[in-house]
């Protein structure tokens, strides 16, 4: 058995360095046009990093036990042994997880509270999604008047902050 866990264990690291160059290889977005891209790049690189070898892990497992454990002819009518817990594997193997979904919630919520900091001279647009049709309004060009288009007109170099809404249906901005 323990011959049987070091196979598992050297495969699942092996193709878990595979996922991960594989991955990080591609190019998963378009090239960085903005400040904050890099951070949600970085994000996405921890994320797969740490989701590929759970994956892989997951996978080797169900695979070890689907050989392992296969029921064999003449074998349909019979129950296997009865099999009791282990408590410490069991707190591994939920106390594992829960740190390290603990860990990427933290990150990531540091990372979109960085990159979602208002910004000095930041122009606000209110975004109205409608069915067939987007309404853009200015408020801070319109100094007490209302400016409209069915057009988005955004200045260069600029910080906007875009407050969406719809009248109907969910849209995609």
């Amino acid at each position: 058995m323990r011959k049987q866990l070091v196979q598992m264990l050297v495969i699942g690291l092996i193709a878990s360095i595979i996922g991960i160059a594989i991955a990080l290889a591609i190019d998963w977005f378009p090239p960085l046009a903005s400040k904050q891209a890099k951070q949600v790049s970085d994000l996405f690189d921890v994320l797969l990093v740490a989701s590929i070898p759970v994956f892989v892990l997951v996978e080797v497992v169900v695979l070890f036990c689907v050989v392992k454990f296969r029921q064999r002819p003449g074998q349909e009518l019979m129950d296997g042994p009865p099999i009791h817990g282990n408590t410490g594997l069991e707190v591994v193997w939920t106390a594992v997880p829960a740190l390290l979904l603990v860990g990427l919630c933290t990150y990531t919520y540091f990372v979109l509270r960085s990159i979602e900091k208002p910004q000095p001279n930041t122009m606000i647009v209110n975004v109205t999604g409608q069915q067939f049709t987007w309404h853009f309004e200015y408020p801070q060009l319109a100094r007490g008047k209302k400016f409209n288009a069915v057009q988005l007109y955004l200045p260069k170099d600029r910080p906007v902050q875009f407050k969406v809404r719809t009248t109907d249906v969910i849209h995609d901005f």
